[in-house]
């Protein structure tokens, strides 16, 4: 072939190539490359939900399974800071939060919230719809007591009337609670106690030790620091079940015990709103359920089941009305010191 034909014709082939090639890049550029990016929610909740041993990691594997969406978990710590971190933070990007309360609710709607289906309330037991309202789904809940060993224990009563009774028993005993300042299960004990009109006197008198989270003052318990512990009935289990130990035991008041409804919700920040919230859904599946109970040590909140193997050994015990929620809440801060102030 001439060479010139030979210069030509390849001249006209790069030329061709490189229209073809412009087209087609151009063409790429147009397209939503959204639908290609990996479909994740994010889950903001508190250490023991999202730990190795908690219900999480195992939650989110079995949802990007059925539904292919990815479930990022975010440690946030006490569930009173989460609500904290959030407000603090607008750009904080999270979809779903578990761990609001009956105490933590009111500070919590300071955040902006999705509705929720009432299907999914339906399927609620009807004495853990607290909330009285369309965002806060309870995933699980428990009665709140005191924890102890039967050996540290010997010849107290597992029975009193009143909290009040319980204190005024202690005799060179020592027991942990949680920091209403830093800690919702520190509130807990601060409305019961409340709503019992216990005495700051008698309470500083039994010097208790004051913790800034669950896991500190069970930490203590658990290193035998102190011979009580204000915590969930449903600790007991966790001793039971993996430490074939059935010397924690758990008390019963007459009057009646402060309960925890763990509850998740949908933020109003959501990215992907409607994977959110078909994982609350999820969660309320009577397979999830079990497993929340089992790693949560919690028991479920689903009308269609009830707590199994050894959590079916707890009692049905008489519960506080929390009616007077809003009332405790305009005076918390008079009543928080009120008791803290004595074990300065």
């Amino acid at each position: 072939m001439n060479s010139k034909l030979v210069i030509v014709f390849s001249a006209l082939t790069i030329g061709v190539g490189a229209v073809v090639f412009g087209y087609y890049t151009t063409q790429s550029m147009k397209i939503d490359r959204s639908q290609f990016k990996q479909a994740k929610i994010r889950l903001v909740s508190y250490p023991a939900f999202i730990s190795t041993y908690g219900p999480g990691p195992e939650l989110a594997k079995r949802f990007k399974e059925r539904t292919g969406v990815e479930v990022e978990l975010i440690n946030a710590g006490d569930p009173s800071l989460i609500v904290q971190r959030l407000k603090g933070d607008p750009n904080l990007r999270a979809d779903v939060l578990v761990g609001v309360d009956q105490l933590l609710a009111k500070r919590a709607l300071q955040l902006k919230w999705k509705s929720l289906p009432k299907s999914l309330f339906s399927r609620v037991k009807d004495d853990l719809l607290v909330f009285e309202n369309d965002y806060f789904l309870p995933i699980d809940w428990s009665p709140l007591t005191m924890i102890y060993r039967s050996e540290k224990s010997a010849g107290l009563s597992s029975d009193f009337d009143s909290v009040t009774d319980f204190l005024s028993s202690l005799k060179g005993q020592s027991w942990a609670i949680q920091d209403p300042r830093s800690s919702v299960l520190g509130q807990q004990w601060l409305f019961w106690f409340d709503q019992q009109k216990v005495s700051e006197k008698v309470f500083g008198q039994t010097g208790p030790k004051l913790a800034n989270s669950w896991s500190q003052a069970y930490g203590l318990f658990k290193r035998e620091s102190v011979d009580w512990v204000f915590s969930y009935m449903t600790s007991v289990v966790f001793h039971w079940d993996k430490e074939n130990d059935r010397s924690y035991k758990f008390l019963k008041f007459d009057q009646g015990h402060p309960f925890q409804v763990d509850a998740a919700g949908v933020l109003g920040r959501c990215d992907d709103c409607e994977s959110a919230v078909k994982f609350l859904e999820f969660m309320l599946e009577p397979g999830n359920q079990a497993l929340i109970m089992q790693k949560n040590f919690m028991l479920p909140a689903i009308k269609s089941m009830e707590p199994s193997g050894l959590f079916a050994e707890l009692p049905s015990v008489k519960l506080i009305s929390y009616d007077k929620i809003e009332d405790f809440q305009k005076r918390q801060e008079q009543t928080q010191s009120r008791f803290l102030d004595v074990l300065e």
